[in-house]
């Protein structure tokens, strides 16, 4: 797995794969995409995806889509969470969801993204 990102500002740090914040109240714009396993019918794969901040899963940040189409599409999930990280600060991490996710050469491969705004 390969982990590339860049910040801007101050109060938010990258490593591992997470994103570190500090204290305050953010918006998070995420995208998770990835060809899910499925059993190659219309509609058997579910792409997922959930955020967790300080080990505990955000409220409402899982998504979830199923493909219109048979095996071998890469489906892509998408949303936006208000999050309130506390004194000390915690890590945001995203997550694939409940189904397994493959990679096959001739698509895009398993990609995922977190904006992440300070907005107090």
């Amino acid at each position: 797995m390969t982990t590339v990102g860049t910040t801007y500002g101050t109060g938010v740090g990258l490593s591992g794969g997470g994103v570190q914040l500090a204290q305050g109240t953010y918006t998070i714009n995420y995208t998770w995409q990835a060809d899910a396993s499925g059993d190659g019918t219309v509609l058997s794969e579910l792409t997922s995806a959930y955020l967790v901040l300080g080990g505990v899963e955000v409220a409402g940040s899982r998504i979830k889509a199923t493909t219109a189409t048979a095996a071998n599409t890469e489906g892509q999930v998408a949303n936006e969470v208000t999050v309130t990280v506390p004194a000390g600060g915690q890590w945001l991490s995203l997550y694939n969801g409940a189904r397994a996710a493959t990679h096959s050469s001739s698509l895009a491969g398993i990609t995922g993204s977190i904006n992440v705004t300070r907005v107090g």
